[in-house]
Protein backbone atom coordinates (compact mmCIF):
# COMPACT_ATOMS: atom_id res chain seq x y z
CA UNK A 1 0.00 0.00 0.00
CA UNK A 2 2.17 2.28 0.97
CA UNK A 3 4.70 2.09 -2.65
CA UNK A 4 1.49 2.58 -4.38
CA UNK A 5 0.70 5.66 -2.13
CA UNK A 6 4.45 6.70 -3.42
CA UNK A 7 3.75 6.30 -7.05
CA UNK A 8 0.57 8.22 -6.73
CA UNK A 9 1.87 11.15 -5.59
CA UNK A 10 5.06 11.01 -7.90
CA UNK A 11 2.31 11.07 -10.78
CA UNK A 12 0.24 13.84 -9.12
CA UNK A 13 2.80 15.96 -8.75
CA UNK A 14 3.54 15.97 -12.23
CA UNK A 15 -0.11 16.46 -13.20
CA UNK A 16 -0.20 19.52 -10.84
CA UNK A 17 2.41 20.99 -12.42
CA UNK A 18 0.36 20.51 -15.60
CA UNK A 19 -2.23 22.13 -14.20
CA UNK A 20 -0.71 24.94 -12.98
CA UNK A 21 1.18 26.15 -16.74
CA UNK A 22 -2.55 25.34 -17.54
CA UNK A 23 -4.45 28.07 -15.83
CA UNK A 24 -1.33 29.88 -16.43
CA UNK A 25 -1.34 29.83 -19.85
CA UNK A 26 -5.36 30.53 -19.62
CA UNK A 27 -4.73 33.80 -17.46
CA UNK A 28 -1.57 35.28 -20.09
CA UNK A 29 -3.28 34.12 -23.60
CA UNK A 30 -6.49 34.87 -25.35
CA UNK A 31 -7.39 31.01 -25.17
CA UNK A 32 -10.79 29.84 -26.69
CA UNK A 33 -13.86 28.74 -24.57
CA UNK A 34 -13.01 25.46 -25.53
CA UNK A 35 -9.69 25.34 -24.16
CA UNK A 36 -10.71 27.26 -20.90
CA UNK A 37 -13.76 24.57 -20.60
CA UNK A 38 -10.95 22.06 -21.03
CA UNK A 39 -8.75 23.43 -18.67
CA UNK A 40 -11.30 24.13 -15.96
CA UNK A 41 -12.35 20.38 -16.61
CA UNK A 42 -8.69 19.22 -15.91
CA UNK A 43 -8.23 21.26 -12.55
CA UNK A 44 -11.97 20.54 -11.39
CA UNK A 45 -10.58 16.26 -12.18
CA UNK A 46 -7.18 16.72 -10.55
CA UNK A 47 -9.13 18.24 -7.46
CA UNK A 48 -11.26 15.13 -7.16
CA UNK A 49 -8.37 12.29 -7.51
CA UNK A 50 -6.55 14.51 -4.73
CA UNK A 51 -9.50 14.29 -2.78
CA UNK A 52 -9.44 11.11 -2.60
CA UNK A 53 -6.30 10.51 -2.58
CA UNK A 54 -6.56 12.27 1.02
CA UNK A 55 -9.61 10.50 2.05
CA UNK A 56 -7.84 6.92 1.68
CA UNK A 57 -4.61 7.67 3.50
CA UNK A 58 -6.70 9.37 6.25
CA UNK A 59 -8.39 5.53 6.25
CA UNK A 60 -5.62 4.13 6.57
CA UNK A 61 -3.44 6.10 8.80
CA UNK A 62 -3.32 4.29 12.64
CA UNK A 63 -4.11 7.62 14.07
CA UNK A 64 -6.75 9.83 12.03
CA UNK A 65 -6.95 12.66 14.29
CA UNK A 66 -2.65 13.23 14.04
CA UNK A 67 -2.65 12.76 10.56
CA UNK A 68 -5.76 15.15 10.06
CA UNK A 69 -3.96 17.64 11.94
CA UNK A 70 -0.30 16.84 9.91
CA UNK A 71 -1.96 17.08 6.36
CA UNK A 72 -4.64 19.58 6.90
CA UNK A 73 -2.98 21.96 3.91
CA UNK A 74 -3.36 18.83 2.01
CA UNK A 75 -7.12 19.12 1.91
CA UNK A 76 -7.50 22.55 1.59
CA UNK A 77 -4.96 22.49 -1.29
CA UNK A 78 -7.41 20.66 -2.96
CA UNK A 79 -10.01 22.12 -3.08
CA UNK A 80 -11.86 22.47 -6.37
CA UNK A 81 -12.12 26.76 -6.23
CA UNK A 82 -12.85 26.00 -10.16
CA UNK A 83 -16.19 25.04 -9.24
CA UNK A 84 -16.64 27.25 -6.50
CA UNK A 85 -16.17 30.73 -8.52
CA UNK A 86 -18.64 29.01 -11.33
CA UNK A 87 -21.03 31.78 -9.66
CA UNK A 88 -18.74 34.53 -9.62
CA UNK A 89 -17.79 34.83 -12.73
CA UNK A 90 -16.57 39.19 -11.72
CA UNK A 91 -13.96 37.43 -9.60
CA UNK A 92 -12.69 34.88 -11.89
CA UNK A 93 -9.06 36.25 -12.56
CA UNK A 94 -8.01 36.85 -8.93
CA UNK A 95 -9.68 33.06 -8.53
CA UNK A 96 -7.08 31.73 -10.70
CA UNK A 97 -4.33 33.58 -9.41
CA UNK A 98 -5.67 31.87 -5.81
CA UNK A 99 -6.30 28.59 -7.65
CA UNK A 100 -2.61 29.10 -8.56
CA UNK A 101 -1.23 29.27 -5.49
CA UNK A 102 -3.12 26.37 -4.13
CA UNK A 103 -2.08 24.38 -6.52
CA UNK A 104 1.50 24.97 -6.21
CA UNK A 105 1.12 24.79 -2.38
CA UNK A 106 0.39 21.46 -3.34
CA UNK A 107 3.23 20.64 -5.27
CA UNK A 108 5.45 21.85 -2.73
CA UNK A 109 3.37 19.59 0.37
CA UNK A 110 3.79 16.67 -2.52
CA UNK A 111 8.12 17.16 -3.23
CA UNK A 112 8.08 17.69 0.62
CA UNK A 113 6.63 13.96 1.00
CA UNK A 114 8.74 12.76 -2.00
CA UNK A 115 11.93 14.58 -1.40
CA UNK A 116 13.40 11.10 0.59
CA UNK A 117 13.08 9.20 -2.16
CA UNK A 118 14.49 12.03 -4.64
CA UNK A 119 17.38 11.79 -2.12
CA UNK A 120 17.66 8.26 -2.56
CA UNK A 121 17.55 8.75 -6.22
CA UNK A 122 20.71 10.99 -5.91
CA UNK A 123 22.32 8.97 -3.38
CA UNK A 124 22.24 5.89 -5.70
CA UNK A 125 22.96 7.08 -9.27
CA UNK A 126 25.04 10.59 -7.90
CA UNK A 127 22.99 12.20 -10.93
CA UNK A 128 23.16 15.61 -8.80
CA UNK A 129 26.59 15.87 -8.91
CA UNK A 130 26.48 14.70 -13.04
CA UNK A 131 24.10 17.82 -13.45
CA UNK A 132 25.93 20.28 -11.29
CA UNK A 133 28.96 19.22 -13.54
CA UNK A 134 26.79 19.79 -16.81
CA UNK A 135 25.71 23.73 -15.00
CA UNK A 136 29.04 24.26 -14.49
CA UNK A 137 29.94 23.09 -18.34
CA UNK A 138 27.21 25.57 -19.36
CA UNK A 139 27.60 28.50 -17.39
CA UNK A 140 31.25 28.20 -18.37
CA UNK A 141 30.62 27.82 -21.92
CA UNK A 142 27.75 30.35 -22.09
CA UNK A 143 30.17 33.38 -20.57
CA UNK A 144 33.42 31.96 -22.78
CA UNK A 145 31.36 31.75 -26.11
CA UNK A 146 30.36 35.09 -25.18
CA UNK A 147 33.72 37.09 -24.77
CA UNK A 148 35.66 35.37 -27.47
CA UNK A 149 33.37 35.04 -30.30
CA UNK A 150 32.18 38.32 -32.29
CA UNK A 151 28.79 36.75 -33.76
CA UNK A 152 27.63 36.51 -30.45
CA UNK A 153 26.29 39.43 -29.23
CA UNK A 154 24.25 38.95 -25.92
CA UNK A 155 24.43 36.65 -23.23
CA UNK A 156 21.15 35.52 -24.40
CA UNK A 157 22.53 35.04 -27.70
CA UNK A 158 25.28 32.65 -26.10
CA UNK A 159 22.68 30.78 -23.65
CA UNK A 160 20.59 30.00 -26.89
CA UNK A 161 23.17 29.14 -29.18
CA UNK A 162 24.41 26.80 -25.48
CA UNK A 163 21.08 24.95 -25.35
CA UNK A 164 20.45 24.47 -29.35
CA UNK A 165 23.65 22.74 -29.19
CA UNK A 166 23.65 20.92 -26.04
CA UNK A 167 20.16 19.40 -26.81
CA UNK A 168 21.34 18.56 -30.50
CA UNK A 169 18.50 20.67 -32.04
CA UNK A 170 20.43 23.61 -33.80
CA UNK A 171 18.50 25.68 -35.23
CA UNK A 172 20.82 27.50 -37.54
CA UNK A 173 19.82 31.07 -36.55
CA UNK A 174 23.04 31.32 -34.52
CA UNK A 175 26.32 30.58 -35.96
CA UNK A 176 29.80 31.22 -34.12
CA UNK A 177 32.74 32.30 -36.00
CA UNK A 178 36.02 32.37 -34.28
CA UNK A 179 37.60 28.94 -33.50
CA UNK A 180 37.21 29.03 -29.77
CA UNK A 181 33.52 29.07 -30.43
CA UNK A 182 33.71 25.99 -33.12
CA UNK A 183 35.63 24.00 -30.34
CA UNK A 184 32.80 24.60 -27.96
CA UNK A 185 30.63 23.55 -30.06
CA UNK A 186 31.90 20.44 -30.65
CA UNK A 187 32.35 20.03 -26.70
CA UNK A 188 28.72 20.78 -26.17
CA UNK A 189 27.80 18.13 -29.11
CA UNK A 190 29.49 15.49 -26.93
CA UNK A 191 28.21 16.82 -23.59
CA UNK A 192 24.86 16.99 -24.76
CA UNK A 193 25.06 13.36 -25.93
CA UNK A 194 26.68 12.28 -22.83
CA UNK A 195 24.28 14.23 -20.59
CA UNK A 196 20.98 12.22 -22.30
CA UNK A 197 22.92 9.23 -22.01
CA UNK A 198 24.11 9.67 -18.53
CA UNK A 199 20.23 10.47 -17.91
CA UNK A 200 18.97 7.36 -19.53
CA UNK A 201 20.95 5.16 -17.48
CA UNK A 202 20.67 6.68 -14.13
CA UNK A 203 16.71 6.12 -14.39
CA UNK A 204 17.24 2.90 -15.77
CA UNK A 205 20.08 1.74 -12.76
CA UNK A 206 18.08 3.22 -10.03
CA UNK A 207 14.15 1.39 -11.31
CA UNK A 208 16.46 -1.97 -11.78
CA UNK A 209 17.59 -1.18 -8.59
CA UNK A 210 14.39 -1.07 -7.01
CA UNK A 211 12.85 -4.17 -9.19
CA UNK A 212 16.17 -6.02 -7.93
CA UNK A 213 15.90 -4.74 -4.33
CA UNK A 214 12.36 -6.10 -4.59
CA UNK A 215 12.59 -9.41 -6.23
CA UNK A 216 15.90 -9.62 -3.31
CA UNK A 217 13.53 -9.16 -0.17
CA UNK A 218 10.76 -11.22 -1.71
CA UNK A 219 13.49 -14.12 -1.93
CA UNK A 220 15.18 -13.09 1.66
CA UNK A 221 11.31 -12.85 3.21
CA UNK A 222 10.84 -16.53 1.27
CA UNK A 223 14.25 -17.62 2.80
CA UNK A 224 12.90 -16.17 6.35
CA UNK A 225 10.09 -18.56 5.92
CA UNK A 226 11.70 -21.65 4.99
CA UNK A 227 14.30 -20.99 7.73
CA UNK A 228 11.40 -20.66 10.18
CA UNK A 229 9.64 -23.80 8.76
CA UNK A 230 12.67 -25.57 9.44
CA UNK A 231 13.49 -24.42 12.70
CA UNK A 232 9.97 -25.29 14.00
CA UNK A 233 10.68 -28.67 11.73
CA UNK A 234 13.83 -29.09 14.09
CA UNK A 235 11.98 -28.45 17.61
CA UNK A 236 9.70 -31.26 16.71
CA UNK A 237 12.03 -33.40 16.04
CA UNK A 238 14.40 -32.62 19.11
CA UNK A 239 10.91 -33.22 20.87
CA UNK A 240 10.52 -36.49 19.74
CA UNK A 241 14.17 -37.09 20.57
CA UNK A 242 13.76 -36.23 23.83
CA UNK A 243 10.66 -37.97 24.49
CA UNK A 244 12.14 -41.25 22.58
CA UNK A 245 15.13 -40.61 24.91
CA UNK A 246 13.30 -40.81 27.81
CA UNK A 247 11.20 -43.87 26.54
CA UNK A 248 14.41 -45.60 26.60
CA UNK A 249 15.14 -44.23 30.07
CA UNK A 250 11.58 -45.21 31.00
CA UNK A 251 12.23 -48.78 29.41
CA UNK A 252 15.60 -49.22 31.04
CA UNK A 253 14.54 -48.71 34.40
CA UNK A 254 12.01 -51.24 33.69
CA UNK A 255 14.64 -53.71 32.63
CA UNK A 256 16.49 -52.74 35.85
CA UNK A 257 13.74 -53.37 38.15
CA UNK A 258 12.43 -56.93 36.28
CA UNK A 259 15.74 -57.84 36.72
CA UNK A 260 15.95 -57.30 40.27
CA UNK A 261 12.96 -59.06 40.97
CA UNK A 262 13.99 -61.72 39.08
CA UNK A 263 16.79 -61.91 41.14
CA UNK A 264 14.88 -61.91 44.24
CA UNK A 265 12.81 -64.55 43.17
CA UNK A 266 15.58 -66.89 42.29
CA UNK A 267 16.88 -65.84 45.78
CA UNK A 268 13.39 -66.91 47.16
CA UNK A 269 13.50 -70.26 45.22
CA UNK A 270 16.99 -71.09 46.48
CA UNK A 271 15.60 -70.40 50.28
CA UNK A 272 12.71 -72.85 49.60
CA UNK A 273 14.70 -75.21 47.66
CA UNK A 274 17.19 -74.90 50.93
CA UNK A 275 14.10 -75.46 53.83
CA UNK A 276 13.45 -78.22 51.61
Amino acid sequence: MKSWFERLDISLSILIIIDVLLIIASILFNLEQEYIDFIFIFDTLICIVLIINFIIKYLDSADRNQFLKENYLDLVASLPLGLLILPFPSQLLYSYHLIILLRLLRVILLFKDISKYVKRFFNATYLDKIIAIFIVIIVGSTFTLYYFDPNIHSIYESLWFIFQTITTVGYGDIIPESPVGHFISLLLLIVGVLMFSVLTASFAYFFNQKIFKEENDEFNKKVNTLKENLDKTKESIDKIKEKTISNDEELAEIKENVKDLSNRMDYLIDLIEKKE
